[in-house]
């Protein structure tokens, strides 16, 4: 009898701890708190035995494949995500946190961190800080062209003029930890209007996401005007102003999409030194953006500031590097891993004819957690 009771006993032992470990009811109303689940409760909770947990009133069961071992070595078994009976498989959390977010219909085109390489408030402030804060440097022909003498021969901006600027193709190559992978394909392009040293002009920003887990595009629209005050022959002081709009539009390769609309504004001011042979620039901005989706984290505030430095080679040719920095200065109520990061860059520019510029440039970006990106792109200019 006495031995009757204690295989009894044991018996009970086993089963109890082969059942489901189950974790209190959690409430997901954000991105938020979906990716905290994910990375918290599943991703910390992973092992070949099933948990549970109650998410919005509906049962989610998860545990992970034993490991595989081949050719190349031993393979991570995917993670298996059970709601209401039906099992899918994913290889990241990340896959995980799409899947679950089509599910809870949970919107991940907030402002979001940087972070996210899907950050829209990233794309407004790269697109305004160096298309209107640090432009590229222009030849020694172009200088002479935008920056005729006025009757003391100093230089002056030809006036009631207009341009377009900023027009560019760009790939980025993006590796977030081999979660996010793939590229970004951008396309901008800018119209200005010059009234002596007062510019008014709108710049159209395109990006088409193509990832491994996801696709999306983006469009938007930035309206700016800009005050230049000459400090001097070769130095000037610029403050611009800018409000924008972006579209997004998500896709997700396990099927189900997205959207959601984005507005902000922002402030800057650049200064500049422009001599015969050298080209140098400082400056600094500071932008606002908020989406529709009433997150708790819906909105973002940027600030970047920077250097470039670019040396005229003859007429026709200049090359020069930049630097930036990033900041991240939003309060979240969830605080993300990365709020700043730096980058680095080159350009070289020539001059095809008398309106028409041409520029090569490169940008790495460096110091984001897990998260790897070059840039390299083809922009032009056109004057009429």
């Amino acid at each position: 009898m006495f031995e009757m009771k204690r295989l009894f006993v044991l018996g009970a032992a086993v089963i109890l701890l082969s059942v489901a470990s189950v974790f209190a009811a959690v409430i997901i109303q954000n991105a938020t708190d979906l990716r905290t689940f994910v990375d918290t409760t599943i991703g910390q909770n992973l092992s070949t035995l099933s948990q549970t947990a109650n998410v919005n009133g509906q049962t989610v069961v998860w545990w992970q494949e034993p490991p595989q071992t081949g050719p190349n070595g031993t393979i991570p078994g995917q993670i298996a995500i059970d709601i209401g009976g039906v099992a899918s498989f994913y290889n990241t959390l990340d896959e995980v946190y799409l899947a679950l977010a089509e599910h809870f219909n949970i919107s991940l085109t907030s402002v979001a961190s940087i972070s996210n390489p899907s950050s829209p408030s990233v794309m407004t402030t790269n697109t305004v800080f160096s298309n209107l804060v640090l432009p590229p440097p222009k030849t020694a022909s172009e200088k002479t062209a935008v920056q005729p003498k006025d009757k003391d021969g100093r230089d002056i901006r030809e006036s009631n003029r207009l341009r377009t600027f900023g027009a560019s193709l760009s790939t980025e190559f993006v590796d977030k930890n081999n979660d996010y992978k793939g590229q970004v394909y951008g396309m901008n392009l800018g119209l200005a209007y010059d009234l002596d040293d007062f510019t008014v002009g709108v710049i159209l920003p395109y990006q088409h996401f193509d990832y491994n887990i996801l696709d999306a595009d983006r469009i938007g629209t930035i309206f700016f005007g800009q005050y230049i005050v000459p400090l001097g022959d070769e130095l000037s002081v610029a403050f611009t102003g800018n409000m924008n709009y972006l579209y997004n539009y998500l896709s997700y390769n396990k099927g189900g999409h997205d959207k959601r609309n984005m507005f902000g504004a922002g402030l800057s001011s650049g200064l500049q030194y422009n001599s015969d042979l050298l080209e140098l620039g400082v400056g600094a901005t500071y932008q606002y953006n908020k989406d529709n989706s009433n997150q708790a984290d819906d909105y973002q505030l940027l600030v970047k500031t920077g250097a470039n430095a670019g040396v005229r080679i003859g007429n026709n040719q200049v090359a020069s590097v930049n630097i930036a920095y990033t900041g991240d200065v939003t309060n979240y109520k969830a605080k993300p891993e990365d709020q700043n990061y730096y980058e680095v860059g080159g350009e070289y520019r020539v001059n095809v004819s008398e309106t028409w510029g041409l520029n090569l440039g490169y940008k790495k970006t460096l110091g984001l957690y897990k998260y790897r990106s070059d840039l390299v792109y083809l922009g032009s200019a056109v004057h009429f």
